[in-house]
């Protein structure tokens, strides 16, 4: 069937049924929820005014559209309304409150938050060469290296039939929840889900045109960002909040049925001592492993230091030539790439806020917080980082073993925050000097704080039969951090 036809017969069908679940729906909401409200608000109007307006904002908030179906359809809470000029919190008079103020300086910093960043092609190839060594990967032929157009196109329906086959495709629509935010489109996976099956099966078809043709909907680059704040932190300073992206929910289905393109060349290439999005790993077996150290030392009344690791914005501030690179070497299909690419690429952010919505801030970096396959892909630039330091900062402490094991760097790794273990001070700072310098090539930044809740080093030394902190020694890179 033509696309163009079979759009036609998609929508047909879609709107048959939506007219007739619709009609369905309305006539048991006004003879079931309609009558309560009204009963309930009546019942209230007979208390005081204080116990009236508790009493009518309680209903209120049970029966809103976020607690009766879709939750994008309700304001989300706390939604940022000033934001300080330049990031500057130290002078008050640089906080910007009116609509106009408020909304430029948020667009602004909102463009610079999501513009790209420079790199050094030649320099990653070269890190990427160097660690080749110690590297695991699966091996990837290129389409369209060498092959004929028939030849290609067998490879791109054998890739098809592998990674969106019918029945995983059920199982996701099984899976689509009632109450989920929406992107930019507005389209809910739930109608999907309670779509008869020829529409399932005909936008199924549409999700494997996509990759035959790597022809992508402009909606799908479209996304609403909501502005979490961060416990603690400044919630007038974009920098203290989380920016979680909305995808639209086709594409975030596509991204998951493609999960084997990623999660195969991701395990092949995981690290033992990467916990992060792998099942039956979480956090507490990681800091197992640096008690169980911290013991040892103990025991044997040896020298400890420890660092902490975690990076700034990391899902975010991933530069794309780099992550390109990256999928290119660990054997990640090149048109999955392409397509996920040609998403990105034309990605347009629009900020949620309690004066309206702000954008668009064109999104030139970062594989997206909130995409399904965000955390497999971020994790290909991670195991970079993690190799450099087993090969260049080979100086490490070593768990109690028979003689002859080969010393290393203990690494713990929870995601993009990780933890290090050394026998002395000089070996944090070669670890350090590891991380910086691989992050440098990579563009990643490092996160520092002064409370030293991101980055930080401790270390305890044995000193008068006993475990004291080491006071006097001091790390440093060329930030002069």
């Amino acid at each position: 069937m033509p696309r163009e036809q079979r759009r036609r017969e998609e929508l047909r069908l879609a709107e048959a049924h939506y007219a007739a679940s619709s009609a369905a729906y309305w006539s048991s909401f006004s003879n079931r929820r309609v009558d309560a409200v009204r009963e309930e608000l009546q019942e209230a109007a007979q208390t005081s005014p204080n116990g009236f307006m508790a009493a009518a904002f309680r209903i209120l908030r049970r029966t809103r559209p976020s607690a009766c179906g879709n939750k994008a359809r309700a304001p989300a809470p706390d939604l940022m309304c000033a934001i300080f000029e330049d990031g500057d919190d130290k002078d008050p008079s640089k906080l910007r409150t009116g609509a106009e103020g408020f909304r430029e300086e948020l667009l602004k910093q909102g463009n610079e938050l999501y513009a790209a960043r420079p790199s050094c092609g030649d320099a990653v190839d070269a890190l990427l060469e160097r660690l080749e060594p110690v590297l695991r990967r699966l091996r990837c032929a290129e389409a369209g290296d060498g092959m004929t157009p028939e030849a290609e196109a067998s490879k791109v329906e054998t890739l098809i039939q592998e990674l969106m086959p019918e029945a995983r495709w059920r199982q996701l629509l099984g899976k689509a929840r009632e109450r989920l935010a929406v992107g930019g489109d507005g389209f809910p996976a739930y109608l999907l889900r309670q779509a008869p099956t020829e529409v399932q099966g005909l936008f199924l078809d549409g999700l494997r045109d996509i990759v035959r043709t790597r022809d992508v909907p402009e909606p799908w680059s479209v996304w609403p960002v909501i502005l979490a704040p961060k416990p603690g932190k400044d919630r007038r300073l974009l920098r203290k909040r989380r920016d979680i992206t909305l995808l639209p929910h086709a594409w975030a289905l596509w991204m998951k049925l493609i999960q084997p393109g990623y999660s195969k060349p991701v395990e092949a290439a995981r690290p033992w001592c990467q916990a992060g999005f792998e099942s039956f790993r979480t956090p507490p077996c990681q800091t197992l492993g640096l008690r169980a150290a911290m013991e040892q030392a103990m025991v044997m009344r040896s020298t400890i230091a420890i660092a902490f690791l975690d990076y700034k914005g990391f899902f975010n501030s991933i530069i794309r030539s780099v992550q390109r690179r990256c999928e290119v070497h660990f054997g990640v299909a090149p048109r999955l790439t392409d397509i996920v690419f040609a998403v990105h690429e034309a990605g347009k952010a629009f900020f949620e806020t309690a004066l309206g919505k702000v954008g668009p801030a064109a999104v030139r970096i970062g594989n997206g917080q909130g995409c399904p396959r965000g955390p497999d892909r971020s994790l290909l630039p991670l195991t970079v980082v993690i190799r450099a330091v087993q090969i260049l900062a080979a100086r490490g402490f070593v768990y109690a073993a028979p003689a002859g094991f080969e010393r290393g760097v203990p690494q713990f790794w929870m995601a993009d925050d990780g933890a290090f273990v050394s026998d002395c001070v000089a070996g944090i700072q070669l670890i350090f000097e590891a991380v910086w310098l691989t992050s440098l090539v990579l563009g990643l930044e490092i996160g520092w704080d002064v409370d030293a809740s991101k980055t930080a080093w401790l270390a305890w030394r044995w000193e008068g039969g006993r475990q004291v902190p080491d006071e006097t020694s001091r790390v440093t890179l060329r930030a002069g951090r």
